[in-house]
């Protein structure tokens, strides 16, 4: 058995968290263990706890990388659980605390987009990444360039997808959240599910959905998340009054996005985008901006249509173009599920992953 300890800085679900619960539903529990730190009060830790993960909250490390009290006390906890393999997410504190004390292997994984810095910078995550980490996951083609061009070594990149579980919604399912989340059936819904964080570009959302709302009055718009710019991203959207709803944070979002006619992901930057990955499991087709690693999942005329970076016109057009042709929508939504379901799913990414904590520790001498 494999003792696996995934480490995790985030106190919200995002993007890395809702992977580490993706790899669960589907981890070999026959040979291996998974286990996870967290800050303390995280809302990872529920979910986590209830698909089997075991769970260990820590004091610090909530949204921060590097900290010398994170360093301790995560080798503190290291010390007691001996795992084979610490997988960081983001958090160096936890590579250093790693290294200090001889985990056999230390993988990370990078869920955030990796530009290219000077050549100081370069040397630095080429020196970071030889010294602290045997292996780091780009989960993207666009990370993994990325990392190649910021300085981290080629024989440390190993490119694994995200994955999704596709979703099965009945009808019956769907017309029960529908009600409870007030999106009247009888009405096109273009939406967006994010953090409510500049980075996911919610405002962005927004400000194209006020120019459609200027030319028509057919649409409606729905805002599933939270974050800290809630406050000011519902005041941005008071000119839309009753057309705009913000939904909140929903546990169903897949199901969510399949009562949507088209979603948005309107990031300012992106690794993978799980959120598109979701949608078009269920069919619905997605309009974006074209960043990072986004068209990997959104293929320009294939499984949706893509704007340039931050231009809400653009993307404002690619959605009114989606909502006018149900047939173009039928058929991207269609493209993107099979999409999905052949090359994104949590299996294919669980047994990936695995094979690489097995390899890792091979390389390292250790018997597996």
């Amino acid at each position: 058995m494999i003792r696996v300890l995934n480490i995790i800085s985030d106190s919200n679900i995002g993007g890395a968290g809702r992977v580490l619960l993706n790899y669960l539903r589907c981890a070999d529990r026959s040979r291996f263990e998974t286990l996870a730190a967290v800050p303390r009060g995280s809302l990872l830790k529920a979910p986590l706890e209830e698909l089997g993960g075991i769970v260990y909250e820590v004091d610090g490390l909530a949204e921060r990388s590097l900290h010398p009290a994170d360093v301790h006390t995560i080798s503190l906890l290291l010390r007691q659980l001996r795992p084979d393999v610490v997988h960081t997410h983001g958090a160096l504190s936890a590579r250093i605390a790693a290294k200090r004390c001889g985990v056999p292997a230390i993988v990370m994984t990078k869920h955030c987009p990796a530009h290219r810095g000077g050549m100081l910078s370069r040397s630095a995550h080429r020196a970071v990444d030889t010294c602290l980490t045997d292996a780091v996951v780009a989960v993207s083609e666009a990370v993994g360039r990325q990392l190649r061009e910021a300085g981290t070594p080629e024989r440390l990149i190993h490119v694994i997808s995200n994955g999704i579980v596709p979703s099965e919604t009945s009808d019956t399912a769907g017309d029960a959240l529908r009600e409870r989340l007030g999106l009247d059936a009888g009405r096109l819904w273009v939406g967006v599910a994010a953090r409510m964080e500049p980075v996911k570009g919610v405002d962005l959302f927004l400000d194209a959905a006020l120019q459609l709302a200027k030319r028509r009055g057919d649409l409606c718009f729905a805002v599933f998340g939270t974050g800290s710019e809630a406050e000011r991203l519902r005041e941005q959207a008071e000119p839309l009054g009753d057309a705009v709803r913000f939904c909140g944070f929903v546990d169903e979002i897949e199901q969510a996005l399949a009562l949507l006619d088209v979603v948005v992901v309107p990031s300012r930057e992106e690794a993978f985008c799980l959120t598109a990955a979701e949608a078009l499991s269920t069919g619905t087709p997605v309009a974006a901006f074209d960043v990072d690693g986004v068209g990997e999942v959104v293929r320009n005329e294939e499984t949706g249509l893509l704007a340039p970076a931050g231009d809400t016109a653009a993307l404002a057009r690619a959605v009114e173009r989606l909502v006018d042709d149900a047939e173009l929508r039928r058929r991207l939504g269609e493209n993107g599920k099979r999409l999905v379901r052949e090359r994104f799913t949590a299996e294919a990414m669980a047994r990936t992953l695995e094979a690489l904590y097995e390899q890792t520790l091979a390389a390292k001498g250790r018997t597996v």
